[in-house]
């Protein structure tokens, strides 16, 4: 059984409206796309500005934690001076003493 000319015809308007609909089903996927691979390269530029605000958190943090390490060791160091200082302090009031003493037998040495 052949179709006839009429029939193709008819099949082929039955077709027409389909394939348009196909097209404009194309077009707006198309554009779809499109706008997804815009979203992709904006989610990209986040995803690198996000690295690059972790490196520089990670830098902080290193920078930190050896400011840190320095605190403790400054500390130490105002710790000994300190000591050092005190230490200088109670020889300097020792020798005055001692000199004070020394001085007061010397003239009650001279006066005897």
């Amino acid at each position: 059984m052949a179709l006839s000319n009429e029939d193709l015809q008819a099949i082929a308007n039955l077709l027409e409206p389909i394939n348009h609909r196909l097209d404009n089903l194309e077009n707006r996927l198309d554009n779809m796309e499109n706008r997804l691979d815009n979203l992709e390269n904006r989610l990209d530029n986040l995803e690198n500005r996000l690295d690059n605000l972790e490196n520089r958190l990670d830098k902080l943090e290193a920078d930190v934690s050896a400011l840190k390490a320095s605190q403790k060791e400054i500390r130490k160091d105002i710790k000994k001076l300190d000591d050092k200082i005190t230490d200088t302090y109670e020889l300097a009031l020792e020798s005055w003493g001692t000199s004070t003493e020394n001085r007061t037998w010397i003239e009650e040495s001279m006066t005897s």
